[in-house]
C-alpha cells in the first residue's frame, strides 16, 4: 500500500472517529470536549500525511468531502 492509500486510509478512520466523538457529545452535551477535539487532532494530522504524500509524489491529488447533516 502506498503512503497515499495509507493516508486516505487514515482520514477515513480519523473522521469515523470524530463521527463518534461528536454523537457521544450530542448525547450527553455536558461530558468533557478533549475525545472530540483529540479527533479533530487527528483530522487534521491525517489530512497533512495526504498531502505530504502528495507533494513526495509530486502528484496533484485531491480529495471531496461531502458533509450532510444527521437527521432524527
Amino acid at each position: 500500500m502506498s503512503d497515499i492509500e495509507e493516508a486516505v486510509r487514515a482520514i477515513l478512520k480519523a473522521c469515523a472517529e470524530l463521527s463518534a466523538a461528536q454523537a457521544a457529545l450530542d448525547r450527553t452535551p455536558d461530558v468533557t470536549t478533549a475525545p472530540r477535539d483529540y479527533a479533530v487532532t487527528k483530522v487534521i494530522e491525517a489530512f497533512n500525511r495526504f498531502a505530504a504524500g502528495a507533494q513526495a509524489a509530486k502528484k496533484p491529488l485531491a480529495i471531496k468531502i461531502t458533509l450532510s447533516p444527521q437527521s432524527g
